[in-house]
């Protein structure tokens, strides 16, 4: 299983960069490897969307349900796609320096020998998708 718990500061507030993490179907401009996002359907707080990525010759499409709190949380489940499982969250809190923001995802790929190829690489792929969100922050708020 592959687990990524990661907290960081930014100088920005909790509706900025929930509005930033929200905004999914923007997510092919910045985030590497994302080649589209579909939307299927969305009610209020809640959406459900497709995010198709592609690295190295690995190509594959996941969809998840979103349920959103409002410049506070995005919570995120597997609906169909590669993997045996996924749940994840987003937190987002205004502090004194601007905003504190948490990612705590959990997935399990149903290919064993995908989910073995991947797990060494969590770090680097997580610190990859935090960066360009981070440089996104900069490029729409700086």
């Amino acid at each position: 299983m592959i687990q990524v718990n990661r907290s960081l500061t930014l100088p920005y507030s909790s509706a900025q960069i929930y509005a930033l993490v929200a905004d999914i179907e923007k997510y092919p401009e910045f985030l590497p490897y994302c080649q589209t996002v579909e939307m299927h359907w969305e009610r209020g707080h809640q959406l459900a969307a497709s995010v198709s990525v592609s690295y190295k010759g690995l190509k594959y499409t996941f969809a998840t349900q979103n349920n959103n709190i409002p410049t506070r949380k995005i919570t995120m489940e597997l609906q169909k796609g590669p993997f045996k499982s996924l749940v994840g969250a987003w937190q987002f809190e205004d502090v004194e320096q601007g905003c504190e923001v948490k990612l705590q995802l959990n997935a399990e790929f149903q290919n064993k020998l995908l989910d073995m190829l991947l797990k060494p690489k969590t770090n680097h792929y997580t610190d990859v998708f935090i960066d360009a969100f981070v440089a996104r922050a900069k490029n729409l708020y700086d």
